[in-house]
């Protein structure tokens, strides 16, 4: 079952949903009926060029897709895409799986508002989308002092793109709080466009410390969606070693575009992509207290566990020990 959320002007995008789920419309909130699961959509206007469209379901039928369509008049907008896994769970995004314990599973997709975004849902977990959509004049606005070169180019270039870019634990935390604002509904409508604002305002400062030059991405919607199958290739199975000749084929480009068109998309090579994919694999397994340093590092296919601790160290400063000593402190456990 697809659920299409398609209408041309923001406004019906509430009774769309409504409709197609048989959801109870609750102030600027669909809440999904019981015979679904749990959930809601819910959009909140903060000024008529920024919004925030809020989706949180745990389903009980199959695996249905969400296709958000962009109205006509917000073509040159901008939508920062955050998902939050709560338990677990596999979200779809453009039918490329982003699964569990994945160095994305909690990532940001930030690009032009141009294209449709088709969001996949697993049945019986609960899975968290938000979606920020501004324009150009907002960006102004807010942010009058962007003085970067790179910053500059991704919204006033006119350039199509999309850019998948790791969530911090700080952005992680501002994501958690636009999901599930503790505040009375008096003033929630402030709270999530300062929240909104705070996760744009970290995002764009930690692009303009990785991206320094002109804006030069070059990479068309079909490219992307090739390049996208090759990161779920890579996610598939942090094992395995695919070459760059495999991954260009799968990818239907020369080695020389495959390894331009990843790093424009994810800002890295793609062999620095995978190590810190198994890294972040790493880091989840041992906050979950399940697995030892050694367990982890021998299901990682190193066989000398001092290279692992050496490769951990290099990707988030300190040994696996240190890290999670770390950790407990400031989570209290």
């Amino acid at each position: 079952m697809n659920f299409r959320i398609q209408s041309t002007k923001l406004s019906d995008w509430l009774s769309d949903f409504a409709k197609q789920t048989g959801g109870e419309i609750k102030g600027n909130k669909v809440i999904i009926p019981q015979s679904m699961g749990e959930g809601f959509f819910e959009l909140v206007e903060f000024t008529p060029s920024f919004y925030a469209a809020i989706t949180e379901l745990k389903l009980k039928d199959p695996v249905p897709s969400i296709l958000l369509k962009v109205p006509s008049f917000m073509e040159g907008y901008f939508q920062i895409h955050l998902f939050n896994q709560k338990d677990q769970s596999t979200l779809f995004y453009n039918d490329h799986r982003l699964g569990p314990n994945m160095v994305a599973t909690n990532g940001v997709f930030f690009g032009s508002a141009e294209q449709s975004r088709l969001l996949g849902f697993e049945v019986g977990k609960t899975t968290s989308v938000v979606t920020l959509l501004f324009s150009s004049p907002s960006v102004r606005e807010f942010f009058p002092d962007i003085d970067n070169e790179y910053l500059e180019g991704v919204f006033y270039s006119g350039r199509p793109f999309l850019l998948q870019h790791p969530i911090t634990p700080d952005l992680q935390k501002i994501a958690a709080k636009l999901i599930s604002p503790s505040v009375n509904s008096s003033v929630r409508g402030i709270f999530l466009h300062g929240k909104s604002l705070e996760f744009i305002s970290l995002l764009l400062d930690s692009l303009e410390e990785k991206y320094q030059g002109k804006f030069e991405f070059t990479a068309k919607p079909d490219d992307i969606t090739r390049i996208l199958q090759v990161r779920e290739q890579i996610l598939s199975d942090l094992n395995a070693h695919p070459g760059i000749p495999e991954l260009a084929s799968i990818a239907v480009m020369s080695e020389s575009k495959l390894h331009k068109t990843f790093k424009q998309v994810f800002g890295k090579s793609v062999y620095q992509y995978r190590l810190e994919a198994r890294m972040e694999v790493a880091r989840l397994q041992l906050i979950s207290r399940e697995y030892s340093v050694k367990e982890v590092g021998y299901s990682l296919g190193y066989s000398n566990i001092s290279q692992f601790i050496k490769a951990f160290k290099k990707a988030y400063g300190k040994t696996p020990k240190s890290y999670l000593k770390e950790y407990s402190l400031e989570s209290g456990e």
